[in-house]
């Protein structure tokens, strides 16, 4: 029982990677007759569509390949979406495939949890740290464009000089829009674009402030200050919650973690024992529940206390 299910597994997640890597060349096709017929009906509307760049297009889901690659940059890895997906899929197989062969299906099963699991983990994690990091610089960033613009410095010269003393991330993404906007792109396509590669509700609000003075006037510089403090004080309501629900963040990630810790804690001390509910229907039924509910009981610790402001 446990050989069929160890091939009907490797069968499914080879096929997956099957279909990963026609992602990529079809992808890559479909990149490349997109450049070329962008090339050629530059200036004029385009008047039939390639066959071959429609079923590409379909095939390859564009819309979840470029929401992923947004998800890339935003947790600042350096990959294509296409070459993610088959590091990942490469994990789906190695992992499950080490493990069953050391501990049977029980392994077969906790790396396939994990192998789905950790990297989407690790790119949540680095987004968010990658996002707080840059939510942080954002004050000194507009304190450093209002006194630019003090100085006499147009708002293109201020944007120049911060880009040139922030450091990553925010440094990076400036001096991507400093780029944009000397090339002659228009500054309100180049502020949304921004604002689409990271994500952050900060530099949302940063970004309306800055093209709504540029529609109806005023003090850019007076305005930018007003926003730094609002956020700085912000970012220190924001801290002294985070302090106050520390021990029961430490509370809801122990009781999360304690049934699967306790799972494979008991599988090496007694290599067996809980094979029935991985092998049995009413095991397999109770497992299922008490998968169900673990997840629900973590949405609901979270949404405890995790801080809104």
């Amino acid at each position: 029982m446990g050989g069929i299910l160890f091939a009907l597994v490797i069968g499914v997640l080879l096929f997956l990677m099957a279909v990963g890597l026609s992602m990529i060349w079809i992808g890559e096709e479909t990149d490349q007759v997109s450049r070329t017929e962008s090339w050629f009906t530059r200036g004029r509307e385009q008047k039939k569509v390639d066959d071959k760049k429609v079923f590409a297009k379909h095939l390859t889901s564009d819309a979840f390949l470029k929401k992923m690659e947004a998800d890339l940059i935003k947790a600042d890895m350096p990959l294509k979406p296409q070459e993610a997906l088959l590091i990942w899929l490469g994990i789906l197989i190695v992992i499950p495939f080490l493990l069953f062969i050391v501990r049977g299906p029980f392994g077969l099963a906790v790396g396939l949890v994990g192998a789905i699991v950790t990297p989407i983990f690790v790119a949540r994690v680095r987004k968010q740290r990658r996002l707080h990091k840059f939510e942080r610089q954002i004050p000194p960033m507009l304190d450093m464009i209002s006194s630019g613009l003090r100085a006499g410095f147009s708002f293109l010269q201020s944007l120049q000089n911060t880009a040139s003393q922030m450091e990553a991330p925010l440094g990076d993404t400036l001096q991507q829009v400093v780029a944009e906007i000397s090339l002659g792109l228009d500054l309100e396509d180049v502020l949304n674009r921004w604002v689409d590669r990271v994500g952050s509700m900060d530099l949302e609000l940063v970004v309306t402030s800055i093209l709504i003075q540029k529609e109806i006037g005023g003090n850019l510089a007076k305005i930018l200050e007003n926003i730094a403090r609002v956020m700085r004080d912000r970012q220190d309501v924001a801290a002294q919650m985070r302090a106050l629900t520390s021990q029961g963040r430490l509370e809801g990630l122990i009781i999360s973690i304690l049934p699967v810790a306790m799972a494979v804690i008991i599988n090496l001390m007694n290599p067996g024992y809980l094979t029935p509910l991985f092998t049995t229907p009413t095991g397999q039924k109770m497992l299922g529940v008490a998968v169900f509910f673990a997840f629900v009981g973590i949405l609901i610790i979270q949404r405890i206390v995790k801080p809104r402001y």
